[in-house]
């Protein structure tokens, strides 16, 4: 039907609104059996909505335990610097970082 719209043949109606889907990034899939175009998709169950925020939340958590344990190395290698520069005290202060 709407090949016939657009005054072209089947193949090639389906081609454009391939493209035209692609192109304009939408959600839709076509049915060639039945010749429809079926825009969106099922709304996500609560359980699967559920699973992707905790998916989401597990690989925020892990950023942000990366981010405290640079931040925590970088702090404990500029106190060995400062003691070591201050001091002359390399073992004293190692010793003193390995045991808190």
């Amino acid at each position: 039907m709407l090949a016939e719209k657009l005054n072209m043949k089947p193949e090639e109606a389906e081609c454009w609104i391939v493209n035209l889907i692609r192109n304009a990034r939408l959600d839709a899939k076509i049915d060639s059996k039945l010749g429809h175009v079926v825009m969106g998709t099922q709304p996500l169950s609560p359980y699967q909505q559920l699973i992707e925020k905790i998916d989401s939340l597990s690989v925020r958590s892990e950023a942000l335990q990366n981010l405290i344990e640079r931040k925590l190395k970088a702090r404990t290698q500029d106190v060995r610097n400062y003691f070591c520069t201050c001091f002359g005290a390399a073992s004293v202060v190692d010793r003193q970082l390995e045991s808190t």
